[in-house]
């Protein structure tokens, strides 16, 4: 069976796996609920939810060629989710959550550069270099256009 599993294309397997994930969650809401759902059921879920989440990746792609970069962030999720108050206070809050996780590892970061306060004058605008690096994660990484067609995720 591992042999069909590998001649499957990406988009193929990854429907697989939402199916699989539907069923698994179908299945334990039913055991709690004591309720039976029927097969065809489980597949029209797992439909709807692919078909939204091809949506949602268009809107995050467009969101993000929307403000010129290349990257996907928490701005794009929180647009994407603006019309669901309780998703958006979630969302917020995540985004807060890691902001905060972030910004800590930043302060770090510049503590052990400045720590190292005997380096190299080069050494020096190097290490200014990388911390300016990751502040910058709302241009695009690169002027390709290609990669402007494939956004990444940044929660940061």
């Amino acid at each position: 069976m591992a042999g069909v599993y590998e001649t499957l294309t990406l988009q193929q397997k990854l429907r697989l796996t939402l199916q699989r994930d539907v069923q698994a969650i179908c299945q334990e809401a039913c055991q709690i609920l004591e309720l039976d759902i029927q097969d065809h059921a489980v597949d029209l879920i797992a439909e709807l939810a692919w078909n939204n989440l091809q949506v949602y990746a268009t809107d995050l792609e467009q969101f993000a060629k929307h403000a010129k970069r290349s990257t996907i962030n928490t701005e794009d999720i929180k647009l994407l989710v603006r019309r669901n108050s309780t998703l958006k206070s979630y969302v917020t809050g995540c985004a807060e959550n890691i902001s905060a996780t972030s910004g800590s590892k930043d302060k770090k970061k510049k503590g052990n550069a400045a720590n190292a306060g005997n380096s190299s004058a080069a050494g020096n605008s190097k290490t200014k270099f990388t911390e300016d690096a990751t502040k910058t994660s709302n241009k695009p990484t690169t002027s390709n256009k290609d990669d402007m067609d494939e956004p990444t995720i940044d929660l940061t």
